[in-house]
């Protein structure tokens, strides 16, 4: 922009200098020609004066007082008769010089006017001005006074003014030129600082202000420029936080989100989406069609359902995409902030229900496993209460062997239902052993003498070993009995007569290793996934045969995980089984 306006500023510059000087050169020439016709006429009458006696005849003539007036005004002076006969002229011989009869200034002068001609004297050869004065002797033109001069002159003045004119405007140029860059230069630098902003702020730089202190509109421009610089940094912190929220709420929500346009195009996805969809965080899927991503018709028909009826019937589909997962869909539409509401795509909302899914399977089956365990020994029970109660056993024996096998039933559910209690407070409330601590050796030495008469009945040998020194461990104590004669119990269950079972203590980087091992039946490989499971049995009809409720291992898996401890099984069908503890030590 600067060239630009120096340069338009030059060129109107020498315009109006050219224009000055033509129009100047012309009113100076015609100035001088009228000045030169003006002389020529006073010169013009002075011969007349000298040269003409009208006291004298017609023809008396002084023509010897033309000379000394040519001499002092540098004219030719030419004087003619009526008739256009040359009599005599200064710069040439009267007789070589045609009848000048019809000269047309000759012609105005024999008039009675005053004759004007610019023109080229075919005598000299040279433009020359001429003016003819008539000389009148009783009322009539007898001769004609003509005085000529040639416009060199004229040109030498006017071309010497066209050089002080060009001259003058060659400096005039010059301190234009200089003037105009200063001038500009002063007139454009904050235009040029206020560009210079306006590329730094659009390439996100808004942190730069103009320093420009100036009482004109430039300043005013400035002052205003920084106004909307500082008001645009606002808004662009305002909006940074705003999304620095927004990320942070979408990174933290459980439930997938993923925003598509309305050509089924990915415009935002958050991480828990990405995971839902085994999508690693380098790859970019945004722009990409969300049926490229999500390969699931239900899903396709769901969005086109939405967009053309608007339905919002959530719907759960089932994603194979890594990991089989149940997700619920819910599909809202983004709306343009206008009165028309106009949609602009759709947000759809993942939920991820697997779990849920199978923690209502796994109630459903622990509905109906609770309802068989209590329905068998309940009907049982019955059957022998409506026997007795009906008098049809008058056997006293007979009476004591069915009191007795009410009496176990009884004890068999109540059992059952101190597991469902124990494993329901297990699971609904976290344990808290805080300022609770357990030795293991005296603990040890109880829970033998509780479990040693059933190991005693089999003839097992059980017997315990302390690999290294034991610690004490944050753990509550009833819980530790409850886990450690559940496995002591199983595996005496399950070791036939004649076997053995040991308990092994061991401290291991910061973990109390525990190893409860049975020389017994062992356990199929393809039922030890499932061994923790609530009324899961290996050998159905032998435990319920021996009295075990099924919550057992479960129970013992809730009391190792509520400490952070993690427990495996070993086992070989017909070499018998490893359960192994590790639990946390506490921090020295």
């Amino acid at each position: 922009m600067f060239k630009k306006i120096f340069i338009g500023f030059v060129l109107i510059f020498i315009l109006g200098i050219t224009l000055t000087g033509m129009i100047s050169n012309a009113v100076t020439k015609n100035i001088y020609l009228t000045q030169m016709e003006e002389k020529l006429i006073e010169d013009g009458y002075l011969v007349i004066d000298y040269v003409f006696d009208f006291s004298l005849p017609e023809d008396t003539l002084s023509i010897e007082n033309i000379k000394p007036i040519e001499e002092r005004t540098k004219e030719r002076i030419t004087l003619i008769n009526q008739q256009g006969v040359v009599l005599y002229d200064t710069d040439k011989n009267s007789e070589d010089m045609g009848n000048h009869i019809n000269r047309p200034e000759v012609m105005e002068a024999l008039q009675g006017k005053i004759g004007k001609e610019i023109r080229q004297s075919q005598t000299l050869g040279q433009a020359m001005m001429y003016v003819a004065l008539p000389v009148v002797q009783e009322r009539e033109v007898n001769y004609v006074v003509r005085l000529s001069i040639p416009l060199e002159r004229i040109h030498s003045i006017t071309s010497g003014m066209l050089r002080s004119t060009l001259i003058v405007g060659l400096i005039g140029l010059m301190i234009t030129v200089i003037l105009s860059y200063r001038y500009l230069y002063s007139m454009t630098t904050p235009l040029k600082q206020i560009t210079a902003l306006a590329r730094e702020m659009s390439g996100g730089n808004l942190s730069k202000r103009i320093s420009l202190f100036r009482q004109d509109e430039l300043g005013e421009l400035a002052t205003a420029f920084n106004d909307m610089a500082d008001k645009l940094q606002d808004s662009m912190e305002e909006l940074k936080d705003r999304n620095l929220e927004l990320e942070s709420i979408l990174g933290s929500m459980i439930n997938g989100v993923v925003a598509v346009d309305l050509h089924h195009r990915i415009m935002m996805i958050n991480p828990s989406a990405k995971v839902m969809l085994n999508i690693t965080d380098g790859q970019d899927i945004v722009g990409a069609n969300i049926l490229e991503v999500i390969r699931n018709h239900k899903l396709y028909h769901g969005i086109n359902e939405f967009l053309h009826n608007r339905t919002k019937e959530p719907m759960e589909i089932i994603l194979d995409q890594g990991e089989k997962r149940i997700v619920k869909i819910y599909i809202n539409p983004i709306k343009y902030l206008s009165k028309l509401e106009r949609v602009k795509g759709i947000i759809i909302i993942m939920q991820d229900v697997t779990e849920l899914r199978q923690l209502e399977s796994i109630r459903r089956d622990f509905v109906a496993n609770v309802s068989h365990e209590l329905k068998t020994p309940i009907t049982s029970i019955k059957g022998f209460v409506d026997t007795l109660s009906g008098g049809q056993v008058g056997d006293r024996k007979t009476q004591e062997r069915f009191l007795k096998i009410i009496s176990l039933e009884v004890e068999r559910l109540t059992h059952l239902i101190e597991d469902i209690l124990t494993l329901s407070h297990l699971e609904s409330k976290p344990q808290d052993n805080q300022g609770q601590s357990i030795l293991i050796p005296p603990l040890m030495e109880s829970i033998f003498q509780m479990i040693q008469p059933l190991a005693q009945k089999k003839e097992i040998e059980l017997r315990k070993e302390y690999l290294t020194p034991i610690p004490q461990i944050p753990f509550n104590p009833e819980y530790f009995k409850q886990m450690m004669i559940n496995l002591l119990d199983n595996a005496i269950k399950y070791t036939p007569h004649g076997g053995r079972v040991w308990v092994e203590f061991m401290k291991k980087d910061n973990a109390l290793v525990i190893k409860i091992q049975d020389n017994g039946i062992g356990i199929p490989r393809e039922d030890i996934p499932r061994l923790f499971e609530r009324f899961y049995r290996v050998d159905k009809g032998r435990t319920r045969e021996e009295g075990g409720t099924g919550l057992g291992l479960a129970i013992v898996k809730h009391i190792v995980q509520g400490v952070k401890g993690e427990i495996k099984v070993e086992s070989e069908r017909g070499k018998g089984t490893i359960f192994t503890i590790a639990l946390p030590l506490l921090e020295e």
